[in-house]
């Protein structure tokens, strides 16, 4: 979701746009295995698809056509209007006074802001994690922005403990710096999206505030912004509800479509 907000896309971000992203599947051997001259065919061969790509692009399919196609539906994905977004959107509104104020669209900025907060509301446990999220947890140096993520790279220390690691983002850059290193996903709906981490090695998202707490697994690269928190099993508990209350809103509904 939201990974029209992406800088590149995989966990490594081989791909720069999501319209590489898209291009990957059909020749990878372990996906869809075919030629993309051949899918283009096929795809031309479907009058439904021809008739769509005659009306949207004033061609036949092509590679390009059909992943600029793919991509665009992709950017269509959104998560948002958690508990969380309609508490930041309300905060600047707090010391505000609207009995002294005339301007009438001022006004109703003010109370769709509130009001928002007032129809989704965080839990006071939430609310409670949040501070702790952009305060002593140290999270937000790494999940900050609209979509909480800086969509950078960060070795965190998952998976680092084998014998032969998967160095994720130097496999794409040939970078010492960068073995280990994944990028910071977003946050959005998280409590959907178990397992966690790039190998699905953590379950739970109590037991990623753990992984944090703890300080990552030690190894060269390891990232500076990773270090023992010093949490109690309570602020544990908070930073989880944050997540899972406060960033949980609504996703784009997708119905599946009659096929051409």
């Amino acid at each position: 979701m939201n990974r029209l907000l992406g800088k590149s896309q995989f966990w490594d971000g081989r791909a720069a746009t999501l319209e590489e992203q898209a291009a990957g599947p059909v020749e990878n051997p372990v996906e869809m295995g075919f030629k993309w001259e051949d899918a283009a065919e096929v795809v031309s061969g479907i009058g439904g698809y021809k008739l769509q790509f005659d009306a949207v692009f004033g061609s036949a399919p092509t590679d390009e056509l059909i992943t600029r196609a793919i991509a665009a539906f992709e950017r269509t994905g959104l998560a948002g209007d958690s508990p969380y977004d309609h508490f930041e959107r309300a905060t600047p509104w707090y010391n505000f006074d609207a009995d002294d104020e005339t301007d009438p669209e001022l006004l109703a900025r003010y109370v769709e802001a509130m009001q928002g907060e007032k129809d989704h509301p965080m839990t006071d446990l939430a609310i409670e994690g949040r501070e702790l999220f952009f305060g002593k947890a140290n999270c937000s140096s790494c999940h900050v922005g609209w979509d909480l993520s800086d969509e950078d790279f960060h070795n965190i220390g998952i998976g680092m403990g084998v014998e032969n690691p998967d160095l994720g983002r130097f496999d794409f850059t040939g970078k010492d710096e960068d073995k280990g290193k994944f990028k910071t996903p977003p946050l959005h709906n998280i409590a959907d999206t178990a397992p966690y981490m790039h190998d699905g090695s953590l379950a739970t998202l109590r037991e990623v505030v753990e992984h944090y707490n703890q300080g990552g697994f030690p190894n060269p690269t390891l990232s500076e912004k990773i270090f023992p928190l010093e949490l109690t099993d309570h602020e544990i508990d908070a930073i989880v509800e944050f997540m899972a209350q406060g960033l949980q809103g609504r996703v784009t509904e997708v119905a599946p479509p009659k096929l051409p």
